[in-house]
């Protein structure tokens, strides 16, 4: 029988108890154990726990396992865990100033729809994806192409882009489809097709590209392959030609460079290793994947679902797996990531806590649609 079943027994135990310290220690038990009632009762009126997700995301943890919603409020709180994929402990508290047990129940007793880091509903989150896409457009400038070429490199261009200061060769086997979301390098990067972000929010990586292949699919419909970089990462024009010519020749759906030591992200298995050679992955990271046009109808309403990107590419080695499709990592090649991802203070990820976009919640949610969990990226196969 669950403790919260037993408390009138205790209470009345305490109550002939004769010993002071003894009554003092159970007495701040049976408060606390109060407490953990009243909170129960609470979220369990209230339907906002999660319970398959919750066992889901945190299994190995779980000590209470016959009730879950008991193991939340008994231990989940306290050890930083969230109640559902639409409600982050850490972001609600960093704007409510309440006791961290209170947090869930602060933001249901609100009655608010959506607050920092907090959502009522899967339908509020995507209400206020839909928001913020209404509010930027991805506009086409120019379209140069000439002879039709097998490969595109597409970049979201801003102020600090790498690509302000490049000056590439003529005659490469790929096009450069650049994106600007703020007007700093607009018509001053030599490119092949150019577009630029309209509307009152600057728009990111996967609301474009998105925008692009809903409304304007032709423009991408030659190519064979598409790499999707991030205007951070370095690399050398020659690389990505290697790149694309290395994939075309196994006909991998999804591929990527490896990335060099000090570059910083968050899964080891993407650094280069040492040596060269390419290897299988589950899946790969979204700030540089290539992807096979033959797959692009299956994975196109993958970018409608993340304004940030967080989830995207751990879903998408969800749906690798149940199709089928293959995935590397080649160390023959190396990029740098020269910025650090923050997710704290970074501008981008201030930009859309502004505009109601919590990464972290996009990241749950997908969790919960897809069926990610940890480790998110390892290798399939030995280095080859």
């Amino acid at each position: 029988m669950d403790i919260f079943h037993k408390l009138p027994t205790i209470k009345s135990r305490l109550a002939a108890s004769k010993f002071s310290r003894p009554y003092r220690l159970a007495r701040s038990f049976l408060t606390k154990r109060k407490r953990e009632a009243a909170l129960y009762t609470e979220i369990r009126a209230s339907g906002y726990f999660d319970t398959s997700w919750y066992q889901h995301v945190y299994a190995s943890e779980i000590k209470y396992p016959a009730d879950l919603l008991s193991d939340y409020v008994r231990a989940g709180i306290s050890q930083g865990r969230d109640p559902s994929p639409y409600f982050n402990t850490i972001l609600y508290l960093r704007e409510e100033h309440v006791p961290r047990e209170q947090a869930l129940v602060h933001f249901l007793r609100s009655g608010r729809e959506a607050a920092s880091g907090a959502y009522r509903s899967e339908r509020v989150l995507l209400a206020a994806q839909g928001a913020y896409r209404s509010r930027t457009r991805t506009s086409l400038i120019a379209d140069h192409r000439g002879i039709s070429k097998p490969f595109a490199v597409y970049v979201q261009s801003g102020e600090d882009s790498l690509w302000g200061a490049r000056q590439l060769e003529k005659d490469l086997p790929w096009d450069l489809l650049i994106n600007h979301y703020d007007p700093t390098h607009t018509r001053k990067i030599p490119c092949d097709v150019e577009f630029h972000q309209v509307g009152d929010l600057p728009g990111t990586k996967f609301t474009s590209f998105y925008q692009i292949l809903k409304n304007s699919p032709q423009i991408l419909e030659p190519y064979e392959y598409i790499l999707l970089l991030d205007d951070d990462i370095l690399i050398e024009p020659g690389d990505l030609t290697r790149l694309f010519d290395t994939v075309r020749q196994h006909g991998w759906e999804l591929a990527q460079p490896s990335l060099s030591a000090d570059s910083q992200c968050s899964y080891q298995v993407f650094h280069n290793p040492g040596k060269g050679g390419w290897r299988q992955v589950n899946g790969v990271e979204i700030m540089m994947p290539v992807i096979s046009n033959r797959i692009l109808a299956d994975v196109k309403d993958l970018f409608a679902q993340s304004i940030s990107g967080w989830g995207i590419d751990p879903a998408l080695s969800m749906v690798a797996a149940r199709c089928g499709y293959q995935a590397v990592v080649l160390d023959d090649i190396i990029a740098s990531h020269t910025k650090p991802s923050n997710a704290d203070t970074g501008g981008y990820y201030q930009m859309l806590h502004q505009a109601g976009i919590y990464p972290e919640i996009e990241y749950s949610h997908l969790q919960k649609k897809y069926g990610y969990n940890k480790p998110l990226f390892y290798e399939l196969t030995p280095a080859m």
